[in-house]
This record gives structure tokens, sequence and C-alpha cells, in this order.
């Protein structure tokens, strides 16, 4: 058994703008908020600079008066609705990553727990409650 497969237990995956490319169903998402409640629109390279941190601080970068807009609770929760239901419409795996077996061979050979995480709110890739869970090989969650 080689080095690396004795010192590693787990293999965890992030997936947001790590393995998949997100920033366009994200920047949509943001931006039916924003026209929903009369904000200006924002640039992908406006949503690419303020994402990562979760949805709530990309919602108070975001909006002109961040967390101290009027009813912000309200609007981050439609953020989060919107966007879990049309998170799927523009995310793909990044060029290359996909392969026949999602997984280095070694990871099944050697009965290592794999997981994938996510900071997304939506079944597309939802890891459970914990964030993190163990996937079994050829299961798509």
């Amino acid at each position: 058994m080689a080095n690396s497969e004795k010192n590693y237990k787990a293999a965890i995956f992030d997936l947001d703008g790590t393995l998949l490319f997100t920033i366009e169903d994200i920047r949509d998402s943001v931006n039916h908020t924003m026209e929903a409640h009369g904000f200006p629109l924002r640039t992908t390279e406006q949503v690419m600079h303020d994402v990562g941190n979760a949805a709530r601080r990309l919602m108070i970068l975001s909006l002109p008066e961040g967390e101290e807009t009027p009813h912000f609770d309200d609007i981050l929760h439609e953020y989060e609705q919107w966007y879990e239901n049309h998170c799927q419409i523009k995310t793909r795996p990044y060029d290359g990553i996909l392969r026949p077996e999602p997984y280095p061979p070694v990871l099944y050979r050697s009965r290592r727990y794999v997981n994938r995480c996510t900071g997304r709110c939506c079944e597309f890739c939802r890891c459970g409650g914990a964030g993190v869970r163990p996937a079994r090989r050829g299961s798509s969650r």
C-alpha cells in the first residue's frame, strides 16, 4: 500500500466553484432577487468577487444597504428559495472533471469514505444535515 493510501481515511470533494461551475446560476438567482426588489443587477464579476462565504454574506454584499436593507431576512430567504429551485440550469462540471469513475480507484480499493461537500442548498448535491455524508460507489448523492 502506498504512503498516500495509508495516511488518509476519508476524501471530501468541494463542489461549488471548485469542481462545478456554479457562478451563472448564483448570479442569475441574485439578479432575480435584486430585480424583484428594484435593486441594480449585478455582473458576473461582482458576484464572483462576493461569493464564497455563504448566501447571507453574498446578499449583504449585493444589496446597496447590505444587512440594513429593510426586510433583509425576507429578501435573503427569497434568494435562497429561488436558488434552490434554479441551481441546475447552467451549473455544470468544469471541463475535464467527469470521468467514468467519479473518484480515483484507490479510494474504493482502500474502502475509504468518499464525500462531497457543498454550501449550496439544493437537492442537486445536498450532502445531508451535517454537511457531509458517506457516499456509496455509484451513488449520485
